[in-house]
């Protein structure tokens, strides 16, 4: 391009800075910045996915950052996903060796998975991604014991670990090697074992226990556990401000007095009754407030009702700052919000629960009951609670939402964790 000047037939160039930019002539960095734009667009995943690689076949120059934004988040489904991830990672069969590997930052695994191979190609996979953050494996079979292992985890800076549980020395390990990790979700497993195995890496839980010395997952703020012993232990000098774990075994006949008052609970306590005692000392010594506590609760659990309402009153009393509370009988929370209700349990001290947000039940409440706890708890957002219908788990009445929109949808779990900021997603 030029221009002429007074009728000249003189050319007269134009400056470097005047010529048109184009994508490849971009700096890496504000290539990066509008290709993170392009990731977060609201459309669906397919279609972002298609939008990156039509970026990155314009021309080889921009290869990079489409490819690093399609590999950042890695989702596995079923055994034909696991054997085309092991050829796109292998570092043999790419250009730059390693280099896509080193893109994934998420590496999320489901499906059941019976053969040896597919375990062999999870495990080659973890081997190569130095780079991971979070990890997460949905599977109904048990893990092998040689896939979570420090060998295999080659990353130290994983920040969520989602797995199935089986109490392991390899495990163990894993967990003292991440100093950085602040989410840990470890599903509920039938394998356990109740008594030690020779030669073995497995272990039973409360060896499993005593390796998670207090040094261990410094950083941790949200727990999943299904063993309420392993929540005590991992409570205690931790800034952990979610948790989710089973139903502590308040017996039927522990009287609501144990929990009546703080002063009735204590680790010295002769008659509280075991593992509540534990579980109870246990939340005053986290090093932050708890703001999610959501229990495990089985249709066919036999507490009763009283000793259970008291000891959720300790809990609101001990931490007021408590944001979400969970999954619970609506027969056990409506004495603590009810002025009026004539009880042996009006003795008991009353919270208004200042904070709370989210309200998960165990079973559906009443319209009138959900605008009695509306009324009562004034920070109440949504009152969800379990429906296990065909298509949904839960369903949700937001409450006290200032525009009278309080029309009940139903929740997905995953829709419940986004919700109360469960921080595994």
């Amino acid at each position: 391009m030029a221009a002429t000047s007074s009728g000249e037939n003189t050319s007269i160039p134009l400056s470097p800075k005047s010529q048109s930019i184009t994508l490849t002539s971009l700096p890496p960095e504000i290539l990066a910045n509008i290709l993170t734009h392009v990731s977060h667009l609201p459309s669906k995943p397919q279609e972002r996915n298609r939008t990156l690689c039509a970026i990155a076949l314009t021309a080889r120059a921009l290869n990079y950052e489409p490819e690093r934004e399609l590999y950042r988040v890695v989702k596995v489904h079923g055994i034909e996903d696991v054997m085309t991830l092991g050829t796109a990672l292998n570092p043999f069969t790419q250009e730059r060796v390693g280099r896509t590997a080193s893109f994934v930052r998420h590496l999320i695994v489901e499906g059941s998975f019976q053969d040896a191979c597919s375990w062999e190609v999870i495990s080659a996979t973890l081997r190569l991604v130095a780079n991971l953050q979070t990890l997460t494996i949905i599977t109904p079979s048990a893990l092998p014991p040689s896939l979570m292992t420090n060998s295999n985890i080659v990353s130290k800076n994983i920040r969520s670990l989602t797995v199935p549980f089986a109490p392991t020395r390899s495990l163990a390990a894993v967990l003292a090697s991440q100093s950085r990790m602040v989410h840990l979700s470890l599903t509920p497993s039938s394998h356990i074992l109740t008594a030690p195995m020779e030669s073995s890496d497995e272990i039973t839980l409360g060896d499993f226990i005593k390796l998670l010395t207090p040094e261990v997952l410094p950083s941790l703020t949200s727990l999943r556990t299904p063993c309420t012993s392993l929540a005590t232990a991992l409570i205690l000098h931790r800034p952990l401000e979610r948790l989710w774990t089973s139903l502590p075994s308040v017996p039927s006949t522990s009287p609501p007095s144990y929990f009546a008052d703080p002063k009735y609970v204590s680790p010295t306590h002769p008659r509280m009754p075991e593992p509540v005692d534990s579980f109870v000392a246990s939340l005053t010594l986290s090093t932050r407030p708890l703001h999610v506590l959501h229990f495990t609760f089985p249709k066919s659990h036999s507490t009763n009702t009283g000793a259970f309402t008291a000891f959720l009153a300790y809990l609101a009393t001990s931490n007021p700052s408590m944001t979400s509370l969970g999954i619970i009988p609506p027969s056990s929370i409506l004495p603590l919000v009810s002025p009026h209700v004539h009880s042996p349990l009006n003795s008991l001290p009353k919270s208004n629960f200042p904070f709370l947000e989210s309200l998960v039940l165990s079973s559906e409440p009443s319209p009138l009951t959900i605008f009695h706890l509306a009324q009562q708890i004034p920070s109440l957002r949504r009152v969800i609670c379990g429906v296990f219908t065909t298509t949904e788990e839960y369903l949700c009445t937001p409450v006290n939402d200032g525009v009278g929109n309080e029309v009940a949808r139903g929740m997905t779990e995953e829709d419940v964790w986004r919700a109360i900021g469960a921080g595994f997603l």
